[in-house]
């Protein structure tokens, strides 16, 4: 599963760079405003889970994503 959701973050962040559960996303390059938009319609689009402005803030890493929606889903990752 954390397979196909790092899969799924590089294509919504259309980067060529290796993502890790512990990438930082302020350390990368393509972590803008838009790629915030994209992540969080992803998410709900894949996940059924809205991540608000607020909660996403807070999140520092991948795995702060990955967590937020295993938390937060019935069904998991």
């Amino acid at each position: 599963m954390k397979e196909k959701f790092l899969h799924l973050m590089t294509e919504v962040l259309e980067t060529d760079e290796s993502l890790s559960l512990d990438t930082v996303l302020e350390d990368l390059e393509c972590w803008d405003s838009l790629a915030e938009l994209a992540l969080t319609s992803m998410v709900d689009d894949e996940y059924g889970i809205i991540i608000g402005y607020k909660d996403l803030k807070k999140m520092r890493t991948i795995k702060d994503i990955m967590d937020f929606i295993i938390i937060n889903s019935k069904s998991g990752i």
